[in-house]
Order: C-alpha cells, then structure tokens, then sequence
C-alpha cells in the first residue's frame, strides 16, 4: 500500500453542467446542492410525507434565461461525469422547480455568481443507466432506490 491508500478512488464528479433556460452552464456551474429526501418526524416516528425538497444552484452568469426559466417551472437537466473505479459514469437529474430565491454577489475582483434556490415539484435521478429517485409533488409520488415502491402510495389513497 502506498501513501495514497488501496487504489481505490470511490465515486468522484470529475464533470458537472446545467442546462437551463436552453443554456449549458458547463464550466459556469460553481456547485449544485441537490434535494435531500427527508421525512417529517413527530416524536422521533416518521408521519410518512417528506418535508418539501429543494434545491441551490450557483451559476457564474447573470444571465436572465436562468431566472426566467426557474419562474417558469422549465425542466432542466443537471448532468456530471462520475468516475468510479477507474471507469466514467454519467450522472442526470431532471427536476422543474418552483423558483423561491434569486441571490447575486458581487464582489470586486471576484467572479460574479448568481444563486437559485426553489422547491422542487418533480425530480428524476439516473445513475449509470438506472432510475435511483423519482419525484412527483403534485402526483404524491416519491420512489427511492428504483425498486419501483411508492413511498407516498397509502398516504395518497387516504386523502
């Protein structure tokens, strides 16, 4: 074993763009914070519905097709190279999003970004090749793992 260990790298993003707006941002993109599928929990019991999703994007672009297309709830696409083992991987999630924030910063001598933060209304996640997540917000449709289960299913035949 060297000082870098066994060799083995894991799963790393080595590639990351968005396209919105009919735009890619590929090397405009400073980070993506993706949903976090989190359940509401009363008296440490999960009640079944999951906390709104949401999302945070920085774009180095001030461009106004990004924000005109989020408040318009447009599809976009977030796509990244995974590399794993060696091996190259492509990573997609495509989502429409309920804009709920527009952040700008500008500093001198620093690159201009522009933030975007929304909830999330329907959300796909494909990783090599198989679905991992599908959202729907307004469906009551939420599958994790792609083995096809519902998680919302009971809770939107009692409503």
């Amino acid at each position: 074993m060297t000082k870098q260990g066994n060799g083995a790298t894991g799963a790393i993003l080595s590639g990351l763009s968005i396209y919105i707006g009919g735009k890619n941002t590929f090397g405009k993109t400073e980070s993506v914070k993706l949903p976090d599928w989190e359940f509401e929990v009363v008296n440490e019991e999960s009640i079944g519905l999951i906390k709104s999703p949401k999302i945070t994007l920085e774009v180095s672009d001030l461009a106004p097709a990004y924000i005109s297309a989020m408040q318009n709830a447009e599809t976009f696409i977030v796509k990244g190279n995974v590399r794993e083992d060696g091996k190259d991987y492509p990573y997609i999630a495509t989502m429409s999003v309920q804009l709920h924030k527009v952040g700008t910063e500008i500093k001198e001598g620093d690159s201009v970004k522009r933030t975007l933060e929304g909830r999330i209304n329907t959300f796909e996640e494909i990783y090599r090749g198989s679905q991992t997540v599908n959202y729907n917000r307004d469906g009551l449709v939420l599958i994790l793992g792609g083995n096809g289960k519902n998680l919302l299913a009971e809770f939107a035949q009692n409503i």
